[in-house]
């Protein structure tokens, strides 16, 4: 398997974003409530480092069912929690495929 075949292949974190601490366990209800009906292709993750006072989420997505449905899953997700509008929201990293027009 080459590195294309295997990049597409499985489970992608695509955003890193950070939060007030204070409202992380919201946000964990709002993903969860977000997520409903589609988490077979995506989820969000926290994740056990933070700097101080704030809290860090993991967006995954799955690339196994094809990258045009990980590419739309990408786009509406990344949409959606910035829609949320959550205290000290910020994005900390955006994987390539955001950077590709998703």
């Amino acid at each position: 398997m080459n590195d294309a075949e295997y990049r597409i292949s499985a489970w992608q974190e695509v955003a890193i974003f950070e939060i007030d601490d204070l409202a992380a366990g919201f946000a964990e209800s709002l993903a969860a409530d977000l997520l409903e009906g589609v988490r077979s292709d995506c989820d969000i993750v926290r994740l056990g480092v933070a700097r101080p006072g704030c809290s860090w989420f993991s967006v995954r997505v799955d690339f196994s069912r094809g990258e045009q449905r990980a590419l739309m899953r990408i786009r509406w997700l990344l949409g959606e929690i910035e829609q949320l509008r959550l205290p000290r929201f910020r994005w900390m990293a955006l994987s390539q495929w955001k950077r590709r027009g998703a």
